[in-house]
């Protein structure tokens, strides 16, 4: 079967683990430097076979296979280290905290594999970018009316398109987001292990990080929060180490990598490290010479090396390297607009399947703002007309769009003050609960609250598992099974019964389970509605074989079912693109219809009785609900 060759993709993680731990016999590090080494090679290959327009299955199973062939050459010319590692004895209750961690991971694993992609940005940008690059052979951009497929930071998506050029099909995409987990919880450790805490520490930290709600439902979902949230904690990671080992040259290289992955992947990337990485440069305390000068100039350079790809492409098509932000950027930043974000920030997080609570967490959002006399809803901090405010149906906190953490956000908060007290003498762990605390202020100042901001504070959340872990880690372990178990069985509801990838459903509605219903089922978990005018619509065409089709949507349609379902028929000749787009002067652009289109696919815009599209008439032949067909005319 070639989804088979996915092992290919899987093969040199494996490999990069093995061959840092015969250096430095420390598996959260090595893990750390796999993670990023192993991104880093992914970025090279795809962007080096972009160029040429050879990305495919053929090409990508050489590229991997030789990267595989130069890694098992390493792994045999290397030998262990001498040194011995330093291990600590693991109590019985550690033990099962760190069962508890491996229980959480593997359903979470089982319900990436077994569930079809649904996250809604996934249906209408994220997994249709993947399918113009395969379908293309290159990254570069395509005329689209959904510009997100083009701005937005690729590198998770990047690591599907190899997963899927070589499986196939999408079964391993929610697989990405789920390692992004299992490398941030060795991260998460190594940090605490930085900072000084033990073993104990180290595990709380672990347990509090795999038990938030927002990080379990993104775990098994094709988003790219949890991918960006792993190359932060990465970028600090590194930096620590960095600092820790006089600024060598090594660590100030992977330093340079993960940051410039972190950017990759996401823009919420620059919010979180920029105080973050400011405040640690800080606390490092080193006298500035030209060995360091040098090393920072190096960061900087492979940072942006990273990014070239990307930032070229954008600015062929928007004149700016980042791509357009102003609909998400704070149009002000005054006091009372960062007191009004970080506010309803702090409410957001606090949704729980609690009614009662709920209304008194928006009561208390609402409160705060009349007390001060702001606007709980001001245009130029919050998203387009979007206003503060919690689903009434309490399902909703278990949707990876709105679920809050609010154990872990009470948690965080008590252990920030025990942290302060315990540790006031220690720069480097008030150093870097610091950067945290200004990272979650920079966010409050830069970003407009959104309804989903919780899965954009995912990455935040996540840096506060070291702070809970020093915290939590010193009680006796007969003491900490207790918090640990608290945590445990509160996270079993976004475990069991995510809202849209349920094993067991919380309440009776469209899903009943990913094993029970069919994948169709599933990817329409979040609009059932359009299962049936999809199905329908993709079966019409395919009954008549076209050669190609137009996608004519607004900004936000659901390009990707319209792609898996071909797909599932078999129509491989079948080319699919944006039509009536109209198209910038970029140079970097592909052309993907070359001729006009026999079908037009119309959704989400008026259905006329005729289009005028890419130089031919379409007449209204067939309509399906929410999507309708439009022949080309001869």
């Amino acid at each position: 079967m070639q989804s088979t060759l996915a092992i290919l993709v899987f093969l040199p993680l494996s490999l990069y683990v093995q061959v840092e731990m015969r250096s430095t016999r420390d598996l959260s590090s090595a893990i750390v430097v796999a993670g990023i080494a192993w991104a880093l090679g992914a970025i090279v290959i795809t962007e080096v076979l972009s160029l040429f327009g050879i990305i495919n299955a053929w090409s990508l199973v050489f590229s991997w296979m030789t990267l595989s062939g130069i890694l098992f050459f390493l792994l045999r010319r290397k030998h262990f280290s001498s040194s011995v590692m330093n291990r600590e004895v693991m109590s019985k209750a550690d033990g099962l905290i760190l069962d508890a961690v491996g229980v959480i991971c593997f359903i979470t694993l089982v319900t990436a594999l077994v569930s079809v992609p649904n996250n809604w940005d996934s249906m209408t940008y994220h997994l249709s970018r993947v399918e113009h690059w395969l379908q293309n052979g290159s990254l570069l951009h395509f005329p689209t009316t959904d510009e997100r497929q083009l701005y937005s930071g690729p590198l998770a998506e990047i690591l599907i398109l190899n997963f899927l050029a070589l499986s196939g099909d999408h079964y391993f995409s929610n697989v990405v987001q789920w390692l992004a987990m299992v490398g941030t919880l060795f991260a998460t450790t190594s940090v605490t292990k930085r900072l000084g805490g033990g073993v104990g520490a180290q595990l709380m930290g672990a347990l509090f990080v795999v038990t938030l709600p927002m990080g379990i439902l993104q775990s098994s979902s094709t988003q790219n929060d949890y991918v960006v949230a792993f190359f932060i904690i990465c970028t600090v990671d590194r930096m620590l180490a960095w600092q820790a080992n006089d600024y060598d040259l090594r660590n100030g290289l992977l330093l340079g990598a993960a940051l410039g992955l972190a950017v990759l992947t996401k823009g919420t990337a620059y919010l979180y490290l920029t105080p973050m990485l400011i405040i640690l440069a800080i606390i490092g305390r080193t006298a500035i010479n030209k060995r360091i000068v040098a090393q920072f100039g190096a960061i900087a350079v492979i940072a942006i090396t990273i990014n070239a790809g990307y930032f070229v492409r954008n600015f062929d098509y928007f004149g700016i390297p980042f791509g357009p932000t102003a609909d998400v950027r704070n149009e002000k930043v005054t006091p009372a607009s960062v007191y009004s974000n970080f506010a309803r920030d702090l409410g957001s997080n606090l949704y729980s399947p609690f009614k009662r609570l709920n209304d008194a967490v928006e009561t208390g959002v609402v409160s705060a703002h009349r007390v001060f006399d702001i606007d709980l809803n001001d245009p130029a901090n919050t998203f387009l007309t979007e206003r503060f405010g919690f689903y009434p149906d309490t399902r909703y906190a278990l949707h990876e769009d709105s679920a809050g953490n609010p154990l872990h956000v009470l948690l965080g908060i008590v252990a920030l003050v025990i942290v302060v007290m315990r540790f006031r003498a220690d720069i480097a762990i008030i150093g870097y609960t610091a950067g945290v605390v200004l990272a979650f202020l920079t966010f409050a100042a830069l970003l407009k609250w959104q309804p989903w901001i919780t899965r954009l504070l995912l990455p935040g959340m996540i840096l506060c598992g070291p702070i809970v872990g020093l915290a939590a880690g010193r009680p006796p372990a007969n003491r900490r099974i207790i918090l640990a178990g608290l945590l445990f069985l509160s996270a079993m509801p976004w475990v069991l019964s995510n809202f849209t990838r349920p094993i067991f459903p919380a309440e009776k509605r469209g899903i009943t389970s990913i094993f029970h219903n069919t994948p169709e089922e599933v990817m329409f978990a979040a609009r059932p509605g359009l299962r049936t005018d999809y199905i329908e619509t993709v079966g019409w065409l395919g009954q008549r074989g076209p050669k190609s089709l137009g996608f004519l949507a607004d900004g936000d349609s659901w390009e990707f079912p319209i792609w898996s379902l071909v797909r599932r028929l078999h129509l491989r000749e079948t080319k699919i693109g944006n039509a009536c787009v109209d198209r910038p002067p970029a140079r970097l652009l592909v052309t993907e219809l070359v001729t006009a289109p026999d079908y037009l696919i119309a959704t989400d815009v008026s259905f006329k009785p005729y289009y005028v599209c890419e130089g031919q008439t379409y007449r209204l032949v067939q309509r399906n609900g929410a999507l309708a067909i439009y022949d080309r005319q001869q």
